[in-house]
């Protein structure tokens, strides 16, 4: 082979070819060894039941919490900018979801019956099994709210965010997380330019941990 070029010779005859090669497969091999996995979010609170209605006019029962990993944002009518950071970013995991075949569902609470929930609803193209719209504005959800901003407050405080910090979750447009065992995790900042990355692995991420067995309850 002596006299010869290197472009002279066939791929596979090519040694800076074959290093590239190995060196991608060496790459795509060991990467799962390396990504770092974030620790599961704390836990806040654990919500009460709660039947409400769903987007479809459908019943939607807070036991469905038990079957998977539920990433949940909350609405207003006038909640301002924040709450249409929350919107993007619900719509960016959204998407991820459902292109990456995701075990984890998406929930969004609407506080006050917001008259623009509509035409979210048909300018997102919302699959109701994947992200489910829930209407708890009446007065049989005030436990379930109270226990939200409960545990927004625990959370806020633990944080160490800079004040002033609304009492409430919908003002803030915070984005949290429902486990298989009805419990609030962390809270998400929907200003952050990676919080659907982040909202995405922390969620799957849940999944390995076994949901308590006295769920549901009735």
């Amino acid at each position: 082979m002596s006299g010869r070029s290197l472009d002279d010779l066939a791929w596979w005859q090519n040694p800076w070819a074959w290093a590239v090669v190995i060196g991608l497969a060496f790459i795509t091999l060991t990467r799962p060894c390396t990504r770092h996995i974030p620790d599961p979010p704390q836990q806040l609170s654990e919500l009460p039941l709660l039947v409400a209605s769903d987007q479809t006019g459908g019943v939607w029962d807070s036991r469905e919490f038990s079957n998977r990993v539920h990433v949940v944002s909350f609405h207003s009518a006038d909640c301002g900018p924040r709450c249409e950071m929350s919107w993007k970013r619900m719509d960016l995991l959204y998407n991820k979801v459902r292109r990456m075949r995701s075990r984890v569902r998406l929930v969004t609470m609407v506080i006050d019956g917001a008259p623009d929930i509509r035409a979210r609803i048909v300018a997102h193209d919302i699959e109701p099994s994947l992200w489910r719209i829930i209407d708890i504005s009446g007065t049989d959800a005030e436990d379930f709210r109270a226990s939200i901003r409960d545990s927004f407050t625990v959370w806020s405080d633990s944080a160490g965010l800079p004040d002033p910090i609304p009492e409430d979750p919908v003002a803030w447009g915070g984005i949290t997380i429902v486990d298989r065992s009805h419990r609030v995790r962390s809270f998400f900042d929907p200003a952050k330019g990676d919080a659907s990355h982040e909202l995405f692995h922390r969620a799957e991420r849940l999944f390995s941990t076994p949901p308590r067995v006295d769920f549901p309850r009735e």
